[in-house]
C-alpha cells in the first residue's frame, strides 16, 4: 500500500479549538508519511472515537472538562490498550513529566516548545516504539507458550542480578515443589 493510503492516524483529545488548529496545521505541513487528526474535545468524545475507529497515537492534553491529571491516560489505554499516549500540556513540571510516564505515557511535551518537526517525530517514534513492545510482547508470549508445551527442563540465570529462573519441568525433574 502507498503511504498517502494508509496515513498515520492521530486522536487528539483537547479542550482548546486554538490548539487543535496549531496542531493541525503543523502536522498539514508535508511529512514522509502523511498524518490525519481526529480531535475531541473531551474523554467522552475520545471514547467515542475510540470505539470507532482504531488509532496509531494519541495526542493528550492534561486539562480536559471530564478528567483530572492523568486519568485520561489510563482511558485511553483502557479502550485501546497498545496506544501510544503523547501528553502534550503548559504544565512544565519534572514531577508530573515523571508520574506520566509511569502511567503509561509515551513521551511528554510542552506545547510552547513544539515545533512541526517535533511534533512529527515524536509521533513517528511513539508509534515505532509501540510497534517494537507489541512484537516484543509476541515474542514473549510464544517463548513462554514453547516453553510451557516442552517436556525439557529449562533454566536461565542472571549473573548481574543473581536472578535464576528454572522452569515448571525442572522444577519436577530436581523434585523442587513450584515455589521452591
Amino acid at each position: 500500500m502507498s503511504a498517502a493510503r494508509n496515513p498515520i492516524r492521530v486522536l487528539m483529545v483537547e479542550d482548546s479549538l486554538d490548539q487543535i488548529e496549531i496542531v493541525q496545521a503543523m502536522l498539514a505541513k508535508p511529512h514522509p508519511k502523511p498524518v490525519k487528526l481526529t480531535s475531541a474535545t473531551s474523554l467522552a468524545e475520545a471514547r467515542y472515537h475510540l470505539l470507532s475507529a482504531p488509532f496509531d497515537v494519541a495526542l493528550l492534553d492534561l486539562h480536559l472538562p471530564d478528567a483530572h491529571d492523568l486519568d485520561g491516560v489510563a482511558m485511553l489505554q483502557a479502550r485501546q490498550p497498545e496506544i501510544p499516549v503523547i501528553i502534550l500540556t503548559n504544565v512544565d513540571d519534572e514531577d508530573v513529566a515523571m508520574r506520566a510516564a509511569n502511567a503509561g505515557a509515551y513521551d511528554y511535551l510542552l506545547k510552547r516548545e513544539i515545533t512541526p518537526s517535533l511534533l512529527y517525530r515524536t509521533i513517528r517514534y511513539a508509534r515505532t516504539h509501540a510497534a517494537m513492545s507489541r512484537s516484543l510482547k509476541d515474542s514473549e508470549e510464544r517463548y513462554a507458550l514453547a516453553v510451557a508445551g516442552a517436556n525439557d527442563g529449562i533454566w536461565d540465570w542472571r549473573p548481574e542480578t543473581g536472578e535464576l529462573y528454572l522452569s515448571p519441568r525442572l522444577k519436577h525433574l530436581l523434585g523442587l515443589e513450584e515455589d521452591d
